[in-house]
C-alpha cells in the first residue's frame, strides 16, 4: 500500500459488513498499469489482491469467504493507451472488490 493507514481506514467498512454477514462471499481482483501483460504484470496484480485478503483477514474476515485473482492489464475497468505513469495509469493499479456469486465474477472464471 501507498499509505497502509488509509487502505485500513478503507478496508474497516467492508470487514465490518463481511464479519456481519458471514455467508457473503468477496472476490478481489487485481490489476496493474501498462496495457500488455507479463507473468510479472499477472503476478504483481495478483499480489495487490492478496494483500488486501491479508488485511481483510486480520480483521476477522474468514478467509475462506474470500477469493482472489490476479487480470494484470485485463480487467474489464481497464483504461487503455494512457502507459504507466500519471493519474490515469494510477488508477488501473487498483483491487477491485466484487460479490463472488456476481456475473462479472462468473465471466472471469477464477
Amino acid at each position: 500500500y501507498i499509505d497502509p493507514n488509509a487502505a485500513k481506514e478503507a478496508l474497516k467498512p467492508i470487514a465490518k459488513y463481511m464479519n456481519e454477514n458471514n455467508k457473503f462471499k468477496m472476490l478481489l481482483i487485481g490489476t496493474t498499469a501498462g496495457d500488455e501483460n507479463s507473468d510479472l504484470m499477472i503476478d504483481l496484480s495478483e499480489k495487490r489482491a492478496k494483500a488486501v485478503k491479508s488485511s481483510l483477514v486480520s480483521m476477522g474476515v474468514p478467509e475462506k469467504n474470500i477469493s482472489y485473482i490476479g487480470l494484470g492489464c485485463s480487467d474489464p475497468w481497464h483504461i487503455y493507451n494512457v502507459g504507466t505513469g500519471g493519474g490515469l495509469a494510477s488508477n488501473n493499479r487498483k483491487v477491485v472488490l466484487i460479490d463472488a456469486s456476481s456475473d462479472i465474477a462468473k465471466s472471469l472464471n477464477y
